[in-house]
């Protein structure tokens, strides 16, 4: 595993005497969708040749990038008037909104695992804001996916509920919400270019040329922009955000010149004035560039203290700094909860630095959320907000990813403190138990034994039905491997209710779609010392 220069202490809120109690500042590159979407060049040498025949367009052989080949296409566009915004005809011509990659027709892939943790992160009120230079749509749908919507924010919740795209001064107006989570997006976006298309269609040329406008995708815009007012806003907020906050970039160059100048010019002099964090700047790329060595430099800091080396040796994947970030996030907080179990402390310490491909790593991914939602939607956990009781059909945690934030202000979490004894139970562990398969259950693909962790705290549950169920949706692509199944009852160091086991097993034998499981009695009972 690579040397890191930090272990991102803000923005796992682990205060250190450096001021890592902030938010932190998110600002996503072409990297970060690596993979997943069409680069530039690749984009470019696809489509060039299709994209000139429908438009009708010839460009020099200078042209030899997106970039400078988009400002020759769109010059030619722009000198025949027509009706359709020229940055729209050339978006679609490249195939841009109708490509399911880029996340803008179709919202429903496959969700890696930096975008989700990025998400979760938004979730638990780690960053200050989103920045993302990128047109496609994935992160937002991970924003969704983890339960945060597009629609009007929910104000009866003690956590983030809603996200919103900002490209112009129009959609400043829900800027300040408490409940929102500010994404960014000053190189226009896909999902924006299908809104121009339908102003379009609807005869709102005004409101087309407005959402078209904001996507780049030239040489000219993107090396040094006219910067319009809308641009100037926008710049001007994440010079602000950058002069509070600590900055994470992730798969940015920072090959934009404006944007270097920005950070010097504006940002450099407020850094200069305070005290900064160990992890004041993180560039985790697999390169340290030279617009990287120039903020750095801005930051007073070195390539070995900013840069997170990612994609270079052992599998260090992007993928895998995040999740591992996400594993040492959860072990922290569960030990808050249970400060006093030593195995708690020592997983702790030894995820200081990243493991190569830990059980636990998967164990925080995919059994701790699902647990989560589990207690909070069986009503095992009391979810009050500004002193009124959140019912748990209110909680709105039906998401297929939908997180519960770990970090809540003056919430008893029965839930974590039982996770934390499950953790304590299973650490340092084998490699017995698969966490993926079935969220919020451990599976022995050996045996076929699928033991599911219940809350015991509790002496009625009215919404365990209604708690399983999204649960079932869940493993249902995987009901066939399962030979036996089996519940845990954790806890929460509360006194264990009676009857709550087999009230639980009851409703799993109603839940589970497996005829040889509908009778309660083959489903068994465990404690943790069986395990």
């Amino acid at each position: 595993m690579p040397e890191l220069p930090h272990n991102f202490q803000t923005l796992r809120q682990e205060s250190d005497g450096s001021g890592a109690t902030r938010q932190c500042v998110v600002v996503v590159g072409a990297g970060f969708s690596y993979g997943l979407v069409p680069v530039a060049e690749r984009l470019f040498v696809e489509r060039r040749q299709s994209v000139q025949d429908a438009l009708g367009c010839t460009t020099s052989a200078a042209a030899t990038g997106l970039y400078v080949w988009a400002d020759e296409i769109l010059q030619q566009l722009q000198h025949r008037n027509g009706v359709a915004p020229p940055k729209l005809q050339l978006a679609e011509a490249l195939g841009i909104m109708t490509d399911s990659r880029w996340r803008g027709a179709n919202r429903d892939g496959p969700v890696e695992p930096r975008h989700r943790i990025i998400a979760r992160f938004a979730r638990e009120n780690r960053l200050n804001s989103i920045w993302s230079l990128n047109w496609d749509c994935l992160l937002e749908n991970a924003l969704e996916r983890v339960g945060l919507s597009r629609d009007l924010p929910r104000a009866d919740l003690p956590w983030k509920t809603q996200f919103t795209t900002f490209l112009t001064i129009a959609d400043y107006a829900l800027l300040g919400s408490q409940q929102l989570v500010p994404v960014f997006k000053p190189h226009g976006c896909v999902l924006q270019l299908l809104n121009a298309r339908a102003a379009l269609d609807r005869n709102d040329l005004a409101e087309a040329r407005r959402l078209a406008s904001r996507f780049r995708l030239t040489e000219t815009e993107l090396d040094a922009p006219g910067l319009d007012a809308d641009e100037i806003h926008l710049h001007a907020n994440l010079g602000t955000r950058l002069a509070q906050s600590p900055l994470i970039v992730v798969g940015w160059s920072i090959s934009e010149s404006y944007l270097r100048q920005l950070i010097q010019q504006h940002v450099e002099p407020a850094l200069q004035a305070r005290a900064l964090a160990v992890d004041e700047l993180s560039v985790i790329d697999p390169v340290f560039s030279d617009g990287h060595g120039q903020v750095a430099a801005s930051y007073g800091r070195t390539q070995a203290q900013a840069h997170v080396a990612v994609e270079k040796e052992n599998g260090f994947t992007t993928d895998a700094l995040w999740l591992w970030l996400q594993a040492l996030y959860t072990v922290q907080h569960l030990h808050n909860f249970s400060p006093n179990e030593a195995v708690l402390q020592n997983a702790f310490a030894a995820l200081q630095s990243p493991p190569l491909d830990h059980w636990v790593i998967w164990w925080a991914d995919e059994w701790l959320p699902g647990w989560c939602r589990l207690c909070w939607q069986s009503g095992c956990v009391n979810c009050i907000h500004n002193n009124v009781p959140v019912t748990p059909e209110r909680l709105d945690l039906e998401a297929p990813d939908a997180h519960v934030p770990l970090n809540l202000l003056n919430t008893l979490r029965p839930d974590l403190i039982a996770a934390g004894k499950l953790l304590a139970r299973l650490w340092p562990g084998t490699t017995r138990w698969n966490f993926r398969k079935f969220p919020a259950a451990l599976f022995d693909p050996m045996q076929g034994q699928l033991v599911l962790p219940v809350p015991t705290w509790r002496p009625q549950f009215s919404h365990a039905d209604r708690a399983l169920k999204p649960l079932m949706n869940l493993w249902k692509p995987h009901f066939g491997i399962v030979r036996s199944v089996s519940l845990l009852g954790l806890d929460g160091g509360l006194q264990t209710a009676n009857g709550a086991v087999e009230h639980w097993r009851q409703a799993l034998a109603r839940a589970f779609p497996a005829s040889r499981f509908a009778d309660p009695q083959n489903v068994t009972i465990l404690n943790l010392n069986q395990l």
